[in-house]
């Protein structure tokens, strides 16, 4: 195992012409992003991967080796979390998304403000299909 490391510091980026914060207190990273839009930018240009999920893993890995936790925040509130205090969760899983953390359900109430329309056509998608289910089942 590596070295563990303190990360102390900000940095304030611009990335596309969007302001991102990033922070530094000790074993925990913070980068605070504006949009879904941002972050994916992040993500995709780096030279870690192929993917965002190949991206993911090499960033989670190199975090854990060196005991650095890394936040991820959509408008202050966590949207990922990689490194040494991930704990992965049925949504990791199901995206198979290794090690790290992900709550969805940040993005997705952003995503529903934003596309309202979309949002409703999309429930009752979901609850249609899902009626349809339950009758199947009890057939």
């Amino acid at each position: 195992m590596a070295t563990p490391l303190d990360v102390i510091g900000d940095l304030d980026l611009t990335v596309d012409g969007e302001y991102v914060a990033v922070r530094g207190d000790g074993r925990r990273v913070v980068v605070d992003v504006p949009s879904l839009a941002t972050a994916r930018r992040l993500i995709t240009k780096t030279p870690y991967g192929d993917t965002p999920r190949d991206t993911a893993a090499y960033v989670q890995d190199l975090l854990a080796e060196v005991d650095l936790t890394l936040d991820v925040m959509l408008n202050h509130q966590r949207v990922a979390r990689l490194g040494a205090d991930a704990r992965p969760n049925a949504v990791s899983r199901l995206l198979n998304l290794g090690d790290v953390e992900v709550h969805p359900s940040v993005p997705a109430r952003e995503s529903a403000a934003r596309n309202p329309v979309a949002t409703a056509l999309l429930l009752i998608t979901g609850v249609g299909l899902l009626l349809w289910l339950l009758r199947r089942g009890n057939d």
